[in-house]
């Protein structure tokens, strides 16, 4: 073989090569809440006032809780979870390469009462 035809051959390779690499790409994302955890609607977690609202204000703004649970002094603490779960599929080359990857994640907001009244409010 001449060097002419071995060096278009070369070429030809690392073309094939290159487009199998970087020839394509694509990705998704789903994003999606457990029935009965979504997510804490911030504009009425501002209407909860420390000092102020009761329990009944609570529940009024932010609906059923996922649970209540007692304090050592006696008091409330209400319990609001989300549960999220995100997928991420991505495709790179070709589809030659994938990536797949599935999260769970898992808030609470705690919202401590006293007296009947909310003392403090949190998030872990």
């Amino acid at each position: 073989m001449s060097k002419k035809v071995l060096f278009n051959k070369f070429i030809l390779l690392i073309t094939t090569i290159t487009l199998l690499i970087a020839g394509g790409c694509s990705s998704s994302r789903k994003v999606k809440f457990e029935a009965g955890y979504g997510p804490i609607d911030e504009n009425r977690l501002r209407q909860v006032v420390v000092g102020e609202t009761t329990k009944d204000g609570v529940i009024s703004s932010l609906g059923e809780p996922s649970r209540i649970e007692k304090t050592a002094t006696g008091g409330d603490l209400i319990k609001y979870e989300t549960r999220k779960s995100e997928e991420v599929n991505a495709k790179y080359g070709l589809f030659l390469f994938r990536v797949h990857y599935k999260e769970e994640h898992v808030n609470t907001l705690n919202i401590e009462l006293n007296n009947g009244v909310v003392k403090k409010i949190w998030r872990n």
